[in-house]
């Protein structure tokens, strides 16, 4: 029964996640995705830890994008980051970070919506913060 319960909260969760996600790409007028992602590895023993740190509203992941949510499933976590520049345009810079449980790979994307700033300032704050934490391998990998 707590099973069922369990599942039906995250499905409920993620179709309310998910509409804001898909509606948003309706007036995205101009905007970027970034073919490059960043992938972060820590130790094993560390994922938890990390999970923690970039969950923490100490200070934002990136200029100024700060976390927002995650969503978590049996097999999978993504945690949300963002940076709102006009609210009534929809002017926004997002960030991801997807993990594959139980792995300790991290893959951040970045993309923008009504807005003209770079990515890649973003990109380059996430790989400094990120190495903030301790011993974490980043390198860049093709954004899917």
């Amino acid at each position: 029964m707590r099973a069922i319960r369990f599942n039906m909260l995250f499905a409920l969760a993620l179709v309310g996640w998910i509409q804001p996600a898909v509606s948003s790409q309706s007036y995205c007028a101009t905007g970027e995705v970034s073919p490059i992602a960043l992938r972060v590895t820590v130790r094993p023993e560390r994922r938890q830890d990390f999970i923690t740190f970039l969950q923490s509203d100490k200070e934002p992941i990136a200029l100024g994008a700060s976390y927002v949510g995650r969503a978590e499933g049996a097999d999978s976590l993504s945690i949300s980051f963002l940076e709102v520049f006009d609210a009534k345009r929809a002017s926004k810079i997002s960030i991801r970070a997807k993990n594959k449980k139980p792995s300790s790979v991290f893959d951040f994307s970045f993309w923008s919506c009504n807005t003209t700033h770079s990515l890649e300032p973003y990109q380059e704050a996430v790989r400094n913060r990120v190495t903030q934490f301790g011993a974490v391998s980043v390198e860049e990998v093709v954004s899917q």
